[in-house]
């Protein structure tokens, strides 16, 4: 009798752990549907609303640099509380489980991304639909970069900034232009 209760309890934790690990994962993004390559489907005014049909091509990379600076922010959020989270589910795993509840999954961040990214979307079928292309590329990107990196070289040379703020601020420019990464 004790050897079949040692059994289901080994049997429960495996089954309570498997649980555990699935209720914690989450299901992949939603593509968005697929307007630009050679095979898509053309995009027409029926897909956007009205008052996206009366944004001019200025006002659409004014808001898409908008929300990519909201979402570099909101993950800057996510990503400064993650160490103190991480903390909570450390010492809630090995000392007390119940201190999990105390661990903020960040959902409602993290639906706020979704929803910018949805909305940056939107705004790249809007940009293609009405050939805002060249306009958008018109900027070069790339010379501002390039414009801050000589300047900040320029400042540690002279002695005004440390290696140190130099690392720093060389970072802050690459999130800055390139706040998706390379």
């Amino acid at each position: 009798m004790a050897g079949r209760l040692s059994l289901l309890s080994k049997i429960g934790c495996i089954i309570s752990s498997c649980l555990l690990v699935g209720s914690c994962t989450q299901s992949a993004l939603e593509l968005p549907a697929d307007y630009g390559s050679i095979n898509s489907k053309p995009l027409d005014a029926s897909m956007f609303e009205n008052a996206d049909l009366q944004l001019v091509c200025s006002q659409i990379d004014e808001e898409r640099n908008a929300l990519k600076n909201q979402r570099v922010a909101i993950r800057n959020n996510i990503v400064t509380s993650r160490s103190g989270d991480q903390i909570v589910g450390y010492i809630a795993s090995v000392a007390f489980p119940p201190l999990w509840l105390a661990v903020d999954n960040q959902s409602g961040q993290k639906s706020q991304v979704r929803s910018v990214e949805h909305r940056l979307d939107t705004l790249g079928q809007l940009t293609r639909f009405k050939s805002c292309l060249q306009e958008s590329q018109s900027v070069d990107p790339g010379s501002a970069f390039e414009r801050e990196l000589n300047e900040l070289s320029m400042l540690q040379k002279q002695g005004s900034i440390s290696q140190e703020e130099y690392a720093v601020l060389r970072l802050g420019a690459f999130k800055k232009h390139y706040p998706e990464g390379f």
